[in-house]
């Protein structure tokens, strides 16, 4: 069963794409994007209390759509809080961080 967190998330995800698919401009949607961002990372925190290692999956979602709604602080500020839990990982960490660090070069952060 899915959580209503990673439920909310989906939906606007799909909102914006269907937005922009429809032809509305990206600025239209910017507030859409600023509240997926925030569900990514609620989702992600969630997941990550639970001990679920796809919350590494809404971190990446959160950053991109931090960073399509233009709003590099916010990228950066994820980032950083997520190279810092990825440090402490014992599996997986290089592979967290070089995911990190191509979507910091991507977004320009």
């Amino acid at each position: 069963m899915r959580h209503p967190l990673d439920e909310r998330a989906q939906d606007l995800h799909w909102q914006i794409e269907d937005a922009v698919r429809a032809g509305k401009s990206a600025v239209s949607v910017v507030p859409l994007m600023q509240e997926a961002a925030r569900a990514y990372e609620d989702a992600a925190q969630r997941r990550f209390d639970d001990g679920d290692a796809f919350g590494w999956s809404d971190v990446y979602a959160a950053i991109t759509w931090w960073a399509r709604s233009d709003e590099t602080l916010e990228v950066k500020r994820v980032i950083a809080k997520a190279l810092a839990r990825a440090e402490q990982l014992t599996e997986g960490r290089d592979e967290v961080i070089a995911e990190i660090e191509s979507l910091r070069k991507w977004a320009g952060a």
